[in-house]
């Protein structure tokens, strides 16, 4: 499998230079046209290591799977700018090829209407992405958006629906810059019609959520101030702020707090209570805090811890192996009972499933003279319970219409850990990427 895997990587490659052309200069290239389309393909076979003893492969009663499979997919960008309006358009078709089986997955990412009114006043109504936090790869104040990829924190987000507007001010003073954004976004409300289904996955059940955020450009400092409000009192409250202490050296952060948030909560007899699990309401806080420090060789160090309390503890972490492993899985008659398979999907599926979290990224272009080719290494380290995964990341990105990376990924820690438990251990990714 694995010679299968290097013979196609060395023939994509061969097909990426065989197509690659010169540098042309056209300045009819720079002139801002109304209307623009881009378009990318992406290749991407995996070879993995999967871990048959993990508690979650167990769960899931897989046998026979495959160690090998691959991915195509094509993501569409499309923009038409008519004076003032703009209207946007991404999508993208993924077609996994695992066998025996083969799975498509098609989705809208983002379409809306941009109306700048004034060049203080804007407006926005469709599904758009909303990025918001300093985070490099974990968001707590991103209360209109979706949380990255912590292995591609540059891949495209699905977007929202909602309705958007913005006011933007430039002062004379220290406080030089200013903007206030106001989302009003339709959540789930469990009827039949395509306008309530739009937001289903939204991390609240209040009908509408209005979502506000206030931002402020103080001297050399960048401020956001954030809140979300609903009739279900699930309301949200945030700050971020980022700062370069010099021209090498950042610092950032992010804290955010949630009223009457709900999920399950696992007890032990040693709590009193029995083996139980409860569905309560919590008071939840996140926070992160890091830094970016850039060295004068050109290495590029980022550095984030990562609060989740909305994440299980370490004691539920435990307790949860231990019913399962056991068989001992406590039995519930009411409408809260939850099974653990349903369980982990709900939890552990996350990328911050427990509570306290190391990120640590070092990248380097060009080293020993090597033109369009930056090495990186980075790791997200699980301080409850001493778990690790470590990530070795490749690219070469020779011309501007086509990227070549290899990624090599692994799961390090004892039983009853979360990356311990991983179903996959061990992952070999290549990504060809073509843009045209």
């Amino acid at each position: 499998m694995i010679k299968q895997f290097l013979v196609l990587f060395f023939a994509l490659s061969s097909i990426v230079f065989s197509f690659a052309g010169d540098y042309d200069f056209d300045v009819s290239e720079f002139e801002k046209k109304p209307f623009e389309i881009n378009t990318e393909l992406k290749i991407n076979p995996i070879l993995i290591g999967l871990n048959t003893d993990s508690i979650f492969y167990q769960l899931q009663k897989k046998s026979g799977d495959s160690d090998f499979y691959s991915r195509w997919r094509f993501e569409l960008y499309s923009s038409f700018k008519k004076g003032d309006n703009t209207l946007f358009f991404s999508g993208q078709s993924i077609i996994d090829i695992h066998e025996p089986e083969t799975e498509e997955t098609n989705k809208v990412y983002e379409y809306y209407l941009e109306s700048r009114v004034s060049a203080n006043w804007s407006f926005i109504i469709g599904k758009k992405s909303v990025k918001w936090g300093k985070g490099y790869v974990f968001n707590p104040v991103s209360f209109a958006g979706r949380q990255k990829d912590v292995n591609d924190v540059d891949a495209s987000l699905e977007g929202y629906g909602l309705t958007s507007v913005q006011y933007i001010k430039s002062l004379k003073g220290p406080l030089s810059n200013y903007s206030v954004q106001i989302i009003a976004l339709p959540g789930f409300t469990g009827n039949e019609s395509e306008w309530d289904n739009m937001n289903s996955d939204f991390p609240t059940d209040a009908g509408w959520n209005f979502i506000g955020k206030l931002y402020l450009l103080y001297r050399d400092v960048d401020i956001d101030f954030y809140i979300l409000y609903n009739e279900l009192q699930q309301n949200k409250y945030g700050f971020d702020m980022a700062l370069n202490l010099t021209t090498n050296f950042e610092v950032h952060g992010e804290v955010s707090y949630e009223e009457n948030f709900e999920r399950y909560k696992l007890f032990n007899e040693s709590e009193g209570a029995g083996n139980e699990i409860q569905f309560e309401k919590f008071q939840v806080k996140k926070y992160l805090a890091g830094v970016r420090y850039l060295t004068v060789p050109g290495t590029t160090f980022i550095l984030e811890y990562i609060y989740n309390e909305e994440g299980l503890s370490l004691d539920e972490t435990k307790q949860y192996f231990e019913w399962v492993r056991n068989d001992t899985w406590p039995i519930m008659y009411d409408s809260s009972y939850i099974f653990p398979m349903e369980f982990y999907k709900e939890y552990f599926t996350h990328q911050f499933s427990m509570q306290n979290y190391l990120y640590l990224k070092a990248s380097h272009p060009e080293p020993f003279d090597i033109l369009y080719f930056t090495p990186g290494i980075f790791s997200i380290y699980n301080l409850d319970d001493n778990s690790f995964q470590a990530t070795l990341d490749l690219s070469y990105s020779r011309f501007d219409d086509f990227l070549v990376s290899l990624k090599y990924s692994r799961m390090f820690g004892d039983e009853n850990t979360e990356f311990g438990e991983k179903i996959i251990t061990e992952k070999l990714e290549f990504n060809f990427t073509l843009t045209f």
